[in-house]
């Protein structure tokens, strides 16, 4: 990690990266967050699940800032169904998961460098005491008693006390994956059985885990009518290929339904939960009557991807450097990736 730190320092004080960027300025880098979490915070109420800092975010925004301008999804994806040759060098930032942060502490900042974005809304959560089932996770691990408990997800089960903040987080990405095995629904229900055994709820912490709460549709509104723009993340945030027909529907149509009544403006964009689609599901959101839609395909967008399958490049909740943050947002830590990894194939 140090030496391609230093390489990518390198490259960029010699202008290569800027070079690349040049070379692929017809492509636009469509870029996704989540949350933040305070600077303040206790240590004790931070997140399992690492999570950018506001300062870390504010110096990501100015450093892109200066190489390229911001602009909305919609206008990006109209940009690119043209399939005509892209002039400058602009960029998409993209939201999901609706996370209260994104009101108060990133819309602030982006308004500061000038900058737009699309979030994406999971509407069923939006002005409810629903929470998400990772979030609930986290926060019941770090509050498990010293006594071990035990609890089956699947056909196994998992015994479960507290422990150092290493094998807290350990145990996080182990249960989480597991939980995810289950579906959106058995996963809620396994951490509903934790929460009950610990005696402890994210629901009745929020005071001292403000990461986890989310916006209102007052938030909305109110950004909104400073230039925000919204999308949706469906109704339930459960992945598309878990669903039947009929509840694909439900969650695409509802959820475009919402959105369009608190903001008075047509919904065209829809964020696959977890980045998950399939023909089906895209064929299901283009007749939902979504324009486009994007997905976690690591990469940068261009004139070929189609509407319903644009590509985001998922930006790291740990810090980078901005030679690094500059070479993953241009794509070129990607190539550079697929490049090497023939080599390092034949090597194992």
């Amino acid at each position: 990690m140090q030496t391609r730190e230093l390489a990518l320092n390198a490259a960029n004080r010699l202008g290569l990266i800027g070079l690349w960027r040049h070379v692929h300025r017809g492509r636009i880098p469509i870029l996704m967050f989540h949350g933040l979490v305070g600077e303040t915070i206790d240590a004790s109420c931070r997140p399992l699940r690492f999570r950018l800092s506001s300062t870390v975010f504010s110096e990501y925004i100015k450093t892109l800032a200066k190489q390229f301008q911001f602009i909305s999804l919609s206008d990006a994806a109209n940009m690119l169904a043209e399939k005509k040759h892209i002039e400058g060098h602009t960029m998409v930032l993209t939201f999901d998961d609706a996370y209260e942060c994104n009101a108060t502490v990133v819309w602030p900042i982006l308004r500061q460098y000038g900058a737009t974005a699309t979030f994406f809304l999971p509407t069923g959560y939006i002005d409810t005491e629903r929470l998400f089932w990772a979030d609930r996770l986290d926060h019941a691990i770090r509050n498990l008693p010293c006594e071990p408990i035990s609890v089956q997800i699947g056909e196994r089960v998992y015994r479960l006390m507290s422990g150092d903040r290493t094998g807290e987080t350990r145990l996080y990405w182990k249960l989480k994956k597991a939980c995810l095995s289950l579906g959106w629904r058995g996963a809620g229900q396994v951490v509903d059985r934790i929460e009950k055994l610990i005696e402890s709820r994210l629901a009745d912490s929020l005071g001292s885990n403000p990461w986890a709460r989310l916006m209102s549709w007052s938030d909305v509104q109110a950004m909104q009518d400073e230039g925000a723009e919204f999308g949706s993340h469906t109704v339930g945030h459960h992945l598309l290929g878990d669903l039947d027909e009929e509840e694909l529907t439900v969650e695409l149509e509802q959820s475009k339904k919402q959105i369009e009544i608190h903001t008075g403006h047509p919904c065209l964009s829809l964020a696959y939960p977890r980045g998950e689609y399939t023909l089906v599901s895209a064929r299901a959101v283009r007749q939902a009557g979504y324009r486009y839609a994007v997905t976690t395909d690591d990469r940068v967008a261009h004139t070929e991807d189609p509407p319903m399958m644009l590509p985001r490049i998922g930006i790291p909740r740990r810090a980078m450097s901005s030679a690094d943050l500059l070479a993953r947002v241009t794509g070129l830590s990607q190539s550079l990736s697929r490049a090497t990894s023939p080599f390092a194939a034949v090597g194992k």
